[in-house]
């Protein structure tokens, strides 16, 4: 498995210290609005997913934080976890 990407702080702030991304998928009004909102809180946008209305993104804590502030009401943060079909029999 490979390892979560680092954010560091800029060095302006005198501290070198290293956060985790991890994969979400960030859903809002539109998958621009969600680029958006992704990249203003500091995130990196990894994948489209206009046809859900959301983006893939890596994001750290803080990032994540950042989103949930802006309290936008259509934004929904999920986590990208891998999908697996529950039917075995064929498709209509």
């Amino acid at each position: 498995m490979k390892s979560p990407a680092l954010a560091s702080l800029p060095p302006h702030l005198g501290i070198a210290q290293s956060y985790p991304r991890h994969r979400y998928i960030v859903q809002s009004e539109s998958a621009g609005a969600a680029r958006n909102a992704v990249s203003k809180a500091g995130g990196i946008v990894t994948g489209d997913l206009s046809v859900i209305r959301a983006v893939a993104a890596a994001l750290d804590e803080r990032e994540v934080a950042a989103l949930r502030a802006e309290q936008l009401t259509q934004l929904h943060i999920y986590d990208d976890s891998a999908v697996v079909a529950s039917s075995m029999g064929t498709l209509p």
